[in-house]
């Protein structure tokens, strides 16, 4: 099967804060692997997808369709300026989140425009094994997430824990 995994990334570069010896081996392993990585670029908003024209006009929904998403995103050369900006958009049969609830400006507004379920503080609930239940094959960990009643604290050491979890869900 043809796979195409894209890495959204909001920041100029991944892994910025690790050493340049991290960040070109992580990169490398990145490339290597056929991931796509898209920098400066943003989450604005998580669609529905809305099924695929056959030749008769009629909508195709298997259940892989039934189970897609549309990733709105957008771009910027500058971000100081938003000089460059473009919107566009990529669809998704399997959506892992790691971004976080809270959005940095009004213009990235990310996962409160989406169409998953979200408790008062903006974190998507999720089953225990961490995807969206309306949205099976959407995945969210860390602090963006809550799998239980009571939220799991806002830790990289539980973001860690919940990213071995849902790889081996996915």
């Amino acid at each position: 099967k043809d796979v195409e995994v894209t890495l959204v990334h909001r920041g100029k570069q991944v892994l910025q804060y690790a050493t340049e010896h991290n960040r070109n081996s992580g990169l490398e392993r990145l490339k290597a692997a056929g991931v796509n990585i898209m920098t400066s670029t943003s989450v604005e908003e998580i669609l529905p997808w809305e099924g695929e024209a056959t030749t008769s006009g009629s909508l195709t929904l298997d259940a892989l369709n039934k189970q897609k998403c549309i990733v709105k995103l957008s771009s910027s050369t500058d971000k100081d300026t938003n000089e460059g900006d473009s919107t566009f958009s990529i669809p998704a049969t399997l959506l892992l989140w790691t971004a976080g609830a809270t959005p940095t400006s009004d213009r990235n507004t990310g996962i409160r425009n989406s169409i998953l379920p979200r408790d008062v503080m903006g974190r998507i609930l999720t089953s225990p094994t961490l995807n969206v239940k309306e949205h099976p094959n959407v995945y969210a960990i860390g602090d963006c997430s809550r799998p239980k009643k009571v939220p799991y604290a806002a830790t990289a050491q539980v973001a860690m824990q919940q990213a071995t979890v849902a790889s081996w869900n996915v």
